[in-house]
Formats: C-alpha cells, structure tokens, sequence
C-alpha cells in the first residue's frame, strides 16, 4: 500500500513540475524579431505619419540609384505613403558605418558624407533642403539585414530659405535593407 500511495505521490508531483516548468504563449507576449507594420513613422509640424516603402511594404528598401550616393557604398531607406505618395523620406547610410549606437548630424553645417537625410512633400508648392537634424541608429542585424534607430530634422525651401520651417520629428525607422 505504502508503494501506492509513494508511486501515486512522485506521479503527481513529477505531473506539476511538468506542466509548470511549460512555457506559455498568451496574446500578450511580443514574438521575437516581430517586423513592426510600419517602415518608418515620425511628425511632420505635428502630423503622425506612419509610412512604408514605396512598394507599400515593410519587407526591404529599394535599391539606390543616385549616383552621389552609389550602392556599393550606401544603403537607401525611403519610404512614401504610398507608389505615388504625396510625402516620402529618403535616407542614406553609408554601409562602413552602420553599427549600433552611431549617431549623425546632417544638414548644412554637417559632414554628409556619412549619411544624408531628404523629405519630399508634394504638397506644398517648394523644394525641401535639410538644414540641420539627427540619426541615430539603435539596433543593427546583420543575419536578417535589418536596421533601426531614430531621426529628427528641419528642412527650408531651398530656393526661398526662411520662409517655411518643416520640423520632421520623432522619426523612427525599422527596415529590412539589401545589402
């Protein structure tokens, strides 16, 4: 009786080790290296946009092909709200320098060499040049080719400077780049 009752006592505390050492997966728990919905997102003089590459996607950034920036040595992330968007980021990472934790000035006064950000927004009638602002990229991973970090900056009309301020704020990006 006594090997019963031992028998029947290790079953049922070798039953809860079990089942509490199991892990669950409740709705709640972020999955691991989840693509967010969107590219990019940041305000624009206040106004959220939350946006993907011109494909409408958050899959990979177009290949670059300006020649001020060529690909073998920059990685393009743009996106657009939409094939035909009316506002569209372009930003230029010189692929050397694409580590966590790097942080760069663009604009006028800096060296741009590194990294070049634009805004294009169709719905004004001016041609938007960065003056000043700031990337920083957070997070590199260079298995899944997938970059984030943050940008802010301020853009003029380049033919009438002074005129129109634009401030792109809390800009963050999260692509999948080609390499």
């Amino acid at each position: 009786m006594k090997k019963i009752i031992l028998k029947k006592i290790t079953l049922l505390l070798l039953g809860i080790f079990f089942f509490s050492s199991c892990s669950s997966d409740s709705d709640n728990d972020e999955p691991e290296n989840q693509t967010p919905e969107y590219a990019m997102t940041f305000k624009l003089n206040g106004e959220l946009f939350e946006i993907n590459n011109p494909y409408g996607t958050n899959e990979f950034s177009p290949t670059n092909v300006f020649s001020a920036y060529p690909i073998e040595d920059y990685v393009l992330l743009q996106a657009r709200n939409g094939l035909f968007g009316l506002v569209e980021i372009d930003l230029w990472l010189e692929r050397d320098l694409i580590m966590e934790d790097a942080v760069f000035q663009v604009g006028e006064e800096s060296d741009e060499s590194a990294t070049h950000i634009n805004l294009i927004d169709n719905r004004n009638n001016f041609f938007e040049s960065t003056t000043s602002g700031e990337v920083s990229i957070l997070t590199v991973d260079t298995t899944n080719k997938i970059v984030t970090g943050t940008f802010e900056f301020t853009t003029q009309d380049l033919y009438s400077p002074g005129d129109t301020t634009i401030n792109v704020t809390e800009g963050t990006f999260n692509f999948v780049y080609e390499e």
